[in-house]
């Protein structure tokens, strides 16, 4: 009994013993993060070829995460300024943009798709990044990440996946995203 006690007690807080979101010394430009684990076929929904960022004024991530969000947002921001997209803005970035440049008049939303697609064409190509990271419970996480091209607009990456994470949050959910932002944003591979 009490053996079970112990396995019962290290799952309920095997979480708070991860690191979360940390910055690898490694380049996304020029290799994948470190990890083996990938995200299964069956859990990528959308995958497109974009090719070098080059066009890509700006990335707008929005982020929604039950654990570190402010870092959750910065392994993202730094994953996507490797790949060599010049700027990341947040929500209320976007927003002030919008009003400081009187585009409020185009768009009533930075969530639809008619709304991204008319700010892209007064703003300039860019893409949403949308990325979302829930703990569940003891070890279970739930992961979703999707990428819009708002000029066009166009999904060109989206991954929807419930995982249990048993040892490194970043190897098993972090850097695999990372990996797969860095397939759709290179043309090397």
């Amino acid at each position: 009994m009490k053996n079970i006690l112990v396995v019962i007690t290290a799952f309920v807080f095997l979480p708070g013993c991860m690191s979360f979101y940390n910055l690898p010394a490694e380049n996304l430009a020029v290799t994948d993060y470190p990890s083996t684990h990938k995200i299964k076929p069956e859990n990528i929904l959308v995958q497109k070829k974009y090719g070098k960022p080059s066009d890509i004024n700006f990335a707008f991530l929005k982020i929604d995460s039950s654990h570190e969000p402010q870092k959750h947002y910065d392994f993202l921001a730094r994953a996507l300024s490797d790949l060599g997209i010049p700027a990341i803005y947040t929500e209320e970035d976007i927003v002030e943009n919008i009003i400081s440049r009187g585009l409020d008049v185009h768009s009533t939303s930075t969530s639809d798709l008619l709304s991204l697609k008319r700010l892209a064409d007064s703003m300039g190509k860019f893409i949403v990044v949308e990325s979302e990271i829930k703990f569940i419970y003891s070890a279970r996480w739930e992961n979703y990440l999707k990428v819009v091209d708002a000029s066009i607009p166009e999904t060109l990456l989206e991954i929807r996946e419930g995982d249990v994470v048993w040892s490194n949050f970043d190897k098993e959910i972090s850097y695999p995203n990372a990996n797969l932002l860095r397939e759709v944003f290179t043309d090397d591979l």
